[in-house]
């Protein structure tokens, strides 16, 4: 699921809806007029079986471009390679923009991540199984659309070790030239965020790596980086404190290359099991206010007999350093 920026467009990806055979995918999109959530043109649908086309979406500012992964198509290079499609809204009907962005790969799982910058000319993608740097170690590239051709910006960016699946998350900055990917199992696997920036078509890494509290956090698992860069909110989900599970958000701020916390973590319900920051993250254009969607399940098994969904709004009061949290939808 992704928002405009005003939040008056959604799209929609449903990566198992069996359109051109099973679990082809599709995605919808709609806008607010009025109150009233009408569509915008038909249903983008996946190419064929299997393929589980809107796993991953993202929308541009203006709710006219989306970018939608496929991470199991079989395409060009192979079984399970994934590839990204970009489309834009011309009265009314989704087109494609240029062609079909492939995975490196066989098995990458090629845009189970993606982010659009504001325009929606940068695409981030993440190929989580890709293994460049060790077994499903992951990758994440860039591509930047010139004259309708999707053309790479700057080197494949590749995990630390295997079974890092560095690109399970991407975030954008609203230029295209700041890049924060989740690695949610890397640090074996407390989890970890990387934030690069594009320095004359390389992309290079501020500061250090951001990593989780503690072992089996999955810290990465998915997050948010502000307009212009400068902060990242990340989600924890599988946080374990002194027995008791409990998922946090965390947010940093860059300070001369330095990652440094911004207000105290947000955390998630300490009874139940409350999976915080699972769903999505979104910090607002203003850097002030964190959305945070979880899920929460009636126990602490397996079994999703019952769960409830929703989401938390906090605002960050920039005196006390904290953030208080405003809503409970």
């Amino acid at each position: 699921m992704s928002w405009s920026d005003d939040g008056k467009t959604l799209a929609i990806g449903v990566h198992d809806a069996n359109v051109n055979g099973e679990n082809t995918g599709h995605v919808r999109v709609y806008k607010n007029n009025s109150g009233v959530w009408n569509q915008v043109g038909v249903d983008i649908n996946g190419e064929k079986e299997g393929d589980w086309f809107g796993y991953s979406v993202s929308l541009s500012n203006d709710g006219t471009t989306v970018a939608i992964g496929a991470k199991r198509n079989h395409g060009r290079n192979g079984k399970n390679s994934g590839h990204v499609r970009v489309y834009k809204n011309n009265l009314g009907v989704w087109k494609q923009v240029g062609a079909d962005i492939d995975g490196e790969s066989e098995g990458d799982w090629s845009g189970y991540s993606v982010s659009l910058s504001g325009d929606g000319a940068t695409v981030a993608i993440g190929a989580v199984l890709n293994s460049g740097n060790g077994n499903n170690s992951g990758h994440v590239r860039v591509y930047k659309n010139r004259s309708g051709v999707w053309t790479q910006v700057g080197q494949n960016i590749d995990g630390k070790a295997t079974k890092d699946y560095f690109g399970a998350s991407v975030s954008l900055s609203n230029n295209g030239t700041v890049l924060a990917i989740g690695a949610h199992q890397g640090g074996r696997p407390s989890g970890y965020v990387s934030v690069y920036k594009n320095v004359s078509g390389n992309w290079l890494q501020i500061g250090d790596a951001i990593v989780g509290e503690s072992v089996g956090n999955f810290s990465g698992w998915n997050l948010s980086l502000s307009s212009d860069g400068s902060i990242v909110a990340i989600g924890a989900y599988m946080n374990n404190d002194k027995g008791v599970r409990y998922s946090y958000v965390r947010a940093y701020q860059n300070r001369s290359n330095t990652w440094i916390q911004k207000g105290a973590d947000i955390d998630g319900k300490t009874t139940g099991y409350d999976v915080s920051g699972f769903n999505s993250i979104s910090l607002s254009g203003n850097d002030t206010i964190i959305l945070i969607g979880a899920y929460e399940k009636n126990s602490g098994n397996n079994k999703q007999t019952l769960a409830i969904n929703y989401v938390r709004v906090y605002k960050y009061k920039d005196s006390l350093n904290i953030w208080n949290k405003q809503k409970y939808i």
